[in-house]
């Protein structure tokens, strides 16, 4: 099969690339940075900035903005409707709907008057809370308020260096923090498993000490958060389709709560996918272009493997399981 990989320089999109050609499929390499798509070359048969000559049966797309423009198209994919992709790439959308499910407490919008919004949502969510970028990847903006004065200045800088973003502010989640990847299909769940982040990559350059993917994490066989993650897809959508890969965190009561979805690609976890017996990002190809496939449901992988992030031959992060 011929899968066009979107955003294939970028380390998730490397990691995409190495699962389908470990499952033997042509894999056409596709990146607006020349220099960073040479890293896909080794498992691609094509790489270039378009998709040039080569008809793909199938594509796929890694970064926010290429899902969301891929989800636009009528070309050939396997993905969440675009509706869905709006909501899960919003953060205050998709928060306001769970809390409506009752999967989380209601996030507050920091509208043009900060002070007083801020102090809404200290009088709503008490101190500290969390204050983030309602859209954008990798923890964008996210910090802990513990002092009303942290949250105006840290806003404050933003716009200074002329960034508008819009911005919530949500219930601290002190526990620990997972993420569940799953692939659906019409409606039924195909194949999802849990991992804990045990460790960010290099947390000292961001505020927050979260730089949205981990140095170290480990595959988790654990109900609630299989039970919790499962609820929030079909909250944002009815009959999922797709990858759908959710963030969680726990309370103070070691309850999980969903935080966002990355809807439409995969995280950077590839490399498992092909190492203990399900690759994932094969059976979303298969799925894609009409063969069926037997659903597997929850913890597809051994608990307790662990994933290292590290510099692959000096040039690109990729993840390696190591059995604990």
């Amino acid at each position: 099969m011929r899968i066009a990989v979107l955003g294939a320089g970028g380390p998730a999109g490397v990691n995409v690339c190495r699962a389908l050609d470990a499952a033997g499929h042509d894999v056409i390499g596709v990146d607006d940075n020349k220099d960073h798509l040479v890293w896909a070359e080794p498992y691609c048969v094509a790489v270039g900035r378009d998709a040039g000559p080569i008809e793909p049966d199938v594509f796929h797309a890694q970064p926010d903005e290429m899902v969301r423009w891929l989800a636009a198209t009528d070309l050939p994919k396997l993905m969440p409707s675009l509706e869905v992709i709006d909501v899960c790439q919003d953060k205050a959308r998709s928060v306001q709907l769970w809390a409506a499910a009752g999967l989380r407490t209601h996030a507050v919008t920091i509208g043009p008057e900060i002070p007083d919004h801020l102090q809404i949502a200290a009088d709503v969510l008490g101190l500290p809370f969390w204050l983030r970028a309602s859209k954008g990847a990798g923890a964008r903006g996210a910090t802990l308020v513990d002092d009303l004065r942290t949250g105006y200045h840290w806003i404050r800088y933003w716009q200074t260096r002329g960034v508008e973003w819009e911005w919530i502010a949500e219930e601290y989640l002190s526990g620990r923090d997972y993420c569940w990847s799953s692939l659906w299909h019409d409606g039924v769940l195909i194949a999802g498993f849990a991992r804990e982040r045990l460790e960010w990559i290099y947390p000292h350059l961001s505020p927050s000490g979260r730089t949205g993917t981990p140095s170290i994490s480990e595959t988790v066989h654990n109900p609630d958060v299989n039970a919790m993650a499962f609820k929030a897809v079909r909250v944002i959508d009815e009959r999922p389709n797709g990858i759908y890969c959710v963030d969680l965190r726990e309370d103070q009561e070691g309850v999980p709560g969903p935080t966002e979805i990355n809807a439409g690609r995969w995280a950077t976890t590839s490399p498992l996918y092909s190492e203990f017996g399900v690759n994932l990002p094969d059976l979303h190809a298969r799925l894609a272009v009409g063969e069926s496939v037997e659903p597997l449901d929850n913890d597809i992988y051994p608990a307790g493997v662990r994933l290292s992030r590290h510099i692959d031959c000096g040039h690109v992060f990729s993840e390696v399981p190591v059995c604990a």
